[in-house]
């Protein structure tokens, strides 16, 4: 009869004659490979079913070079046995039963497992409850030894005297003393000595000043401080601003030697406030004393704004004579087409041409007629002047408008209104 774990045949009770001998021997043998043999099992990764010989050995020594991930699959025979994983490249290794989840093994680790009637566990597993601190941690003497051996205070709420986060390839952080590192740079201290701007510090222990203010790099200190707020800012919530001030009072002090009745200047090449003007002055008279008399120095000429005269009846008769000019001239037109220009403000445009003949209307964006600019337009040639506005134009209502003027001598009156709005008056037609 074979056994069930071991598959061995058991000699038969008064039987085997001759035989049984043999059965027993390799009964024997078994038992012998249960108490410490080792078997390798070399692979290169997928599944991996041991055979019944490999079963019986104490040890199995996976080796190989995997490709992909390696299941060692056991028959649900019940036993133990000592998984070694020693292959190489990064893939895993699970010891499993087959359709089970199994146990994963890692690389270079040993395992003690068994079978617990559905899939391969580990000997000695440790349940969350044998973790527990009123446990003692499973196997320690005391909660105070368990807290010690993790590197914590022994008081009631401990607390981690020192840790290290990280291995010999990446950056390790650590907390101890009071102190946060990163591989020895400090980046907070408690109570002690500044951390540096180079390791991400302040190099400044700052106090609350109990106000707003603004956080700034002190050269001469090398150290970060608080800027204090002067006279013409703000601090409002998370907003600085920039208060108006206003011209102080008292007196301002010139040039050290000065010619009076001198204009004061900004002197851009040295830089200072106020200089003295070093042309040739003007009379300037006092508010009280102007007259016609008290005008002198150079004109200014009316297309520069000034009057063009340096008496104030000369200064009258220049300003009238431009008033005039400038809303007395004629555009006298004498072809089939011509278009509204800035000049034509306040003029009289004449049409004089034996063919009909337009006259355009310019779109705001072409020409720029400020609103309330008034144009008059008079058709004295035989051919009938239509007046016509541009693509975006409106006339008495109608965009892209046009009118004809009714007769020959007749006038109209155009006036802007709005951007490109314009109002026709006078003799005319219909405007559609």
């Amino acid at each position: 009869m074979a056994m069930e774990n071991s598959g061995a045949t058991l000699p038969t009770v008064g039987g085997d004659t001759n035989t049984w001998g043999t059965a027993l021997n390799t009964l024997l043998d078994i038992f012998d490979m249960f108490l410490g043999d080792t078997t390798t099992v070399a692979t290169t990764g997928g599944d991996t079913t041991l055979s019944t010989s490999q079963h019986r050995a104490l040890r199995i020594n996976v080796t190989g070079a995997l490709s992909s991930n390696v299941n060692i699959i056991f028959d649900g025979r019940g036993g133990r046995w000592i998984v070694s994983n020693n292959t190489t490249n990064a893939f895993t290794l699970t010891a499993k039963i087959a359709g089970q989840t199994g146990v994963e093994i890692e690389q270079g680790i040993t395992e003690n497992l068994f079978f617990d009637g559905t899939d391969m566990e580990r000997v000695g597993s440790v349940s969350d409850a044998a973790l527990l601190v009123a446990n003692n941690l499973s196997d320690l003497a005391s909660a105070v030894t368990a807290r010690t051996n993790l590197g914590l205070g022994t008081a009631n709420s401990p607390q981690f005297t020192g840790i290290e986060l990280g291995h010999a390839s990446a950056n390790t952080l650590t907390a101890s003393g009071g102190t946060l590192s990163i591989e020895g740079n400090a980046l907070y201290r408690v109570g002690s000595t500044d951390v540096a701007l180079a390791d991400g510090g302040t190099g400044a222990s700052l106090v609350d000043p109990a106000a707003d203010r603004v956080l700034f790099w002190d050269d001469s200190a090398g150290a970060v401080t608080w800027l204090t707020v002067g006279d013409g800012l703000t601090i409002t919530d998370t907003t600085l601003t920039a208060d108006a001030v206003e011209g102080g009072a008292g007196d301002v002090v010139g040039p050290a030697s000065v010619t009076a009745d001198r204009f004061a200047l900004f002197d851009g090449t040295t830089g200072k406030l106020i200089k003295q003007h070093t042309g040739t002055p003007g009379t300037l008279a006092t508010l009280s004393t102007i007259s016609n008399d008290n005008w002198s120095g150079t004109d200014l000429a009316t297309d520069n704004g000034g009057t063009g005269a340096s008496t104030a009846s000369a200064a009258r008769s220049n300003l009238a004579a431009a008033i005039k000019g400038a809303w007395e001239s004629v555009n006298a037109q004498t072809g089939t087409s011509y278009t509204l220009a800035l000049t034509d403000i306040g003029a009289i445009v004449t049409m004089s041409n034996a063919a009909a003949n337009t006259l355009g209307v310019p779109a705001n964006a072409t020409v720029a007629f400020d609103v309330g600019a008034v144009i008059c337009v008079q058709q004295i040639g035989a051919g009938t002047t239509t007046i016509d506005g541009a693509v975006g134009v409106t006339i008495n209502g109608v965009s892209g408008g046009n009118g004809a003027i009714s007769q020959r001598w007749a006038a109209v009156t155009l006036t802007k209104t709005a951007t490109n709005t314009w109002i026709m008056a006078g003799g005319h037609n219909a405007v559609a």
